[in-house]
């Protein structure tokens, strides 16, 4: 009868693991761009609201590259402007006088040319000096030839199609110019969200070189932090939210705090990634984890917010232990589950 009544009596059943204080939201500032700290807006400890300044990089390439970009912009939106309106008078007098002027010089060298044909038959001059006065000759009706063309363009106007090229090339310019202004705003580093810049994870210096992707500061919410807990694989299928959860903290003795699950993972993990900080990517955490999480055991992240809990109580990284307090069952119930677990799980491949 005894015995009886000790396999009946109820019997609370706890998943229990391992647990670590986190803050209720954490977010890494990473700079989008390679660039040099130049200033630092809201250093370790300070308060910020989501958008605030946290660093400002600067740019030595980038800033050289919009100053030429913009210049480019100018200037070749005033050759669309010219074309666009047209020639001036002053335009047509400048090309005329540069075709006179062009065929004077052509007149000079083809009077020069003759005189040196004169002297070589008379044995006072030498085949080198007559081929150089020719090759003057000849650069000569080149440049006429083209100060003719460029005042019969500049009478004529610009065509349909060079004021096209012309529009594309201003529109390609001016395109590029927004690019590097945008990234130009990339160099200033906000706050995701707002809380406080953790003082104990990066302190960005001013000077120091950043490329794209680095984590240069972060931001974690004022909200009550939580306590994420890596439970056995039973609590999968046996915590759910709203579940009651003790958590006993090394730092605080293990005094006993009180809470409830508000979330549960739908999928198991090494252990070492349950507390890995959130405002790592993927994939720092798997290359700073894949060594130590070869053989860790797979645990379930569980979430619980603790009841009455501040954050000048309970800082962020504090570590313990936490059970979580599930339906009860009957102590001959939960050993029978065990007696069969260990049979279909341990020895299931020794039987026939």
């Amino acid at each position: 009868v005894t015995a009886a009544v000790v396999l009946a009596w109820p019997r609370p059943l706890d998943v229990a693991g391992r647990a670590q204080v986190v803050p209720a939201e954490q977010a890494g500032v990473r700079a989008r761009v390679d660039g040099v700290v130049a200033r630092v807006d809201a250093g370790p400890g300070a308060r910020v609201v989501a958008g605030d300044r946290v660093v400002t990089l600067a740019s030595a390439e980038l800033v050289r590259a919009l100053g030429e970009n913009r210049a480019a912009v100018e200037r070749e939106g005033a050759r669309l402007a010219r074309l666009r309106a047209g020639n001036r008078a002053e335009d047509l007098a400048i090309a005329a006088s540069n075709v006179s002027r062009a065929r004077s010089q052509l007149a000079l060298t083809t009077t020069e040319v003759a005189r040196e044909v004169r002297l070589g038959g008379a044995r006072a001059s030498t085949a080198r000096a007559l081929d150089d006065a020719r090759h003057q000759r000849d650069r000569a009706a080149a440049a006429a030839e083209v100060a003719k063309l460029t005042l019969a363009r500049e009478r004529g106007g610009a065509r349909a199609e060079e004021i096209a090229a012309q529009e594309a090339e201003v529109e390609r310019l001016q395109a590029s110019l927004e690019r590097l202004e945008t990234l130009a705003g990339l160099l200033v580093l906000r706050a995701p969200l707002g809380g406080t810049v953790a003082s104990a994870i990066v302190t960005p210096q001013p000077g120091q070189s950043v490329r794209a992707g680095d984590l240069i500061a972060v931001v974690e919410s004022d909200a009550a932090p939580r306590v994420e807990v890596a439970a056995s694989e039973e609590a999968a299928v046996r915590v759910e939210p709203g579940m009651e959860a003790e958590v006993r903290l090394d730092a605080l003795d293990g005094r006993a705090l009180r809470g409830r699950v508000v979330a549960v993972a739908a999928a198991a993990e090494p252990e070492g990634r349950i507390f890995a900080p959130r405002y790592r990517t993927a994939r720092e955490v798997e290359r700073s984890s894949r060594a130590a999480t070869l053989n860790d055991p797979a645990r379930v992240r569980v979430t619980v917010a603790l009841a009455d809990t501040t954050r000048e109580r309970l800082a962020a990284g504090l570590s313990g232990d936490a059970r979580i307090h599930t339906a009860p069952d009957r102590l001959g119930n939960a050993l029978a589950r065990a007696v069969l677990g260990y049979v279909r799980t341990e020895l299931w491949s020794w039987l026939p």
